[in-house]
């Protein structure tokens, strides 16, 4: 594979303006406490929603792949090598 620095990026998962506004819009909500039984309660459902989701998002591999094979993704090897080495020798 032939990795093109001139080729243009690919920008995956781009928030809409909606969604800027909708975050925007609840930092302004008042902030209410909850019980402790409550957050537990959250914090089961948020496991629950984890333990259900791949372990590998295959429609965004897949993307990756895509763009990669149509030079449409830049790719800085030096820094990927950096940061592969940087990660195993911790």
């Amino acid at each position: 594979m032939k990795i093109n620095p001139n080729a243009t990026p690919v920008t995956l998962g781009t928030p809409s303006l909606a969604t800027v506004q909708d975050v925007a819009a609840s930092a302004d909500a008042p902030c209410v406490p909850h019980t402790p039984a409550e957050d537990a309660g959250r914090l089961q459902t948020a496991r629950d929603q984890l333990r259900d989701m791949p372990e590998v998002d295959a429609p965004f591999v897949s993307a990756m792949q895509d763009a990669l094979k149509a030079g449409q993704l830049r790719v800085d090897t030096a820094q990927l090598a950096q940061a592969m080495m940087d990660f195993y020798r911790k």
